[in-house]
C-alpha cells in the first residue's frame, strides 16, 4: 500500500451564496411574455448580479488546481504526496484569504452591487426588487479544506489497478487539453515551451507512481519524448516536432491509446527520426541560438490516431 502510505487526503469544502431566490407566480408575466433567461429560470431569479459573486468559483478551481498538480482525485477528496502537503496546506491558505477577502467585498458592498443590478435591468426592477437581509447572507460562504490520513482495514484495502487507473486518466484528461491547446496555437514554439507542455503530465506521474509499473511505463515515454526535444528551437505549426509532441498527447489522451502505450505497441522512440537539418524549412530559428543541424528530432507519427 504505497500509495496511502505515501499521499495524505484533502477535502475541500467550498460554497457561496447562490444571489438567487425562488420565483413567485407573479414573477410569471399573465401574458406567457418570461423576463430574460439571467433574470428568470427554472423558478430561480438572481437579485444580485452574479459577476459579483463568481471570486469564489474562480477561487474553488485554483484550490482545486493547487491538489490536482501533483495530486490525484480519490475518495470525494483529493490525494496527495506527503511531500508536497505543505506546499498545499500554504497555497490553500492564501487561497482562504482570497475567499475571505471576496466575501468582504461583498458585504462592505453589498447594496451597491444590488442597486447595480437593479440599475442595469430597471425595466424588471419590480421582479428584482426584493430585499434579503445582508445578515443572513455571509453565512452562506465557506471556504474550508480538511487534511487526514487514510488507514485501511487489513483485506479491505483499495486495489493499486484502481488507484493506478485514476492516475493515468487524469493524465489522459490533461495529454487532451494541451494537445488541443498546441493545435489552436497559431505562430512559432519554442523548445522550452514544447517542453513545458509535457512537464504537468511529468510530474504528476513522477509523484503518483510509488513503484505501480503501469504509471513508471508511461512515465518513462515522456522522459524520451521530453528528452528527444533539443534545446534552443523554435517549431512552426508544420514542424515535425511539433506534430510528435502533438501526436504522442493525442495518443495518451485515449485510454485505449494509453494501453498501448503501456503494453508496449507504441513507444516514442519508434516513431521515425529525422534530422533537423532536412526539415529545416518546418524550423524558425530563435534569436542568439547556436546552430545545431545534427539534432534527431521526432517526426510527424499521426498514423497512429
Amino acid at each position: 500500500m504505497d500509495f496511502i502510505q505515501g499521499t495524505t487526503l484533502f477535502t475541500l469544502h467550498i460554497r457561496k451564496w447562490s444571489g438567487k431566490i425562488t420565483a413567485e407566480d407573479a414573477d410569471y408575466n399573465p401574458a406567457g411574455e418570461l423576463p430574460p433567461a439571467k433574470l428568470l429560470e427554472r423558478g430561480r431569479k438572481p437579485i444580485f448580479p452574479p459577476k459579483a459573486l463568481t471570486f469564489a468559483d474562480t477561487l474553488r478551481k485554483q484550490a482545486e488546481k493547487v491538489l490536482l498538480t501533483k495530486g490525484v482525485r480519490f475518495m470525494k477528496g483529493f490525494a496527495v504526496p506527503n511531500e508536497y502537503v505543505d506546499e498545499a496546506v500554504e497555497e490553500l491558505k492564501d487561497l482562504k484569504r482570497q475567499f475571505e477577502q471576496g466575501v468582504r467585498d461583498v458585504m462592505d458592498n453589498f447594496d451597491i452591487h444590488r442597486d447595480n443590478w437593479i440599475a442595469e435591468n430597471r425595466e424588471y426592477e419590480a421582479l428584482l426588487k426584493r430585499l434579503i437581509p445582508k445578515d443572513t447572507i455571509q453565512d452562506r460562504f465557506e471556504f474550508e479544506f480538511y487534511v487526514s490520513r487514510v488507514q485501511p482495514l487489513e483485506g479491505h484495502e483499495i486495489p493499486e489497478e484502481k488507484i493506478g487507473n485514476q492516475v493515468l486518466h487524469e493524465v489522459s484528461q490533461l495529454c487532451k487539453a494541451e494537445a488541443d491547446r498546441l493545435v489552436n496555437r497559431k505562430g512559432d514554439i519554442s523548445s522550452g515551451e514544447l517542453k513545458d507542455k509535457l512537464l504537468p503530465m511529468i510530474e504528476k506521474l513522477d509523484a503518483l507512481s510509488f513503484g505501480n509499473s503501469r504509471v513508471l511505463k508511461l512515465l518513462s515515454e515522456f522522459q524520451t519524448l521530453d528528452n528527444a526535444i533539443p534545446d534552443g528551437e523554435a517549431y512552426t505549426t508544420t514542424s515535425g516536432m511539433r506534430a510528435s509532441v502533438i501526436t504522442f498527447l493525442s495518443a495518451c489522451s485515449s485510454q485505449a491509446r494509453v494501453e498501448a502505450i503501456i503494453n508496449g505497441e507504441f513507444r516514442v522512440d519508434s516513431m521515425a527520426l529525422i534530422r533537423s537539418d532536412e526539415k529545416a524549412d518546418s524550423r524558425a530559428p530563435i534569436a542568439s541560438t547556436s546552430n545545431n543541424h545534427n539534432t534527431q528530432t521526432l517526426a510527424n507519427a499521426g498514423a497512429f490516431f
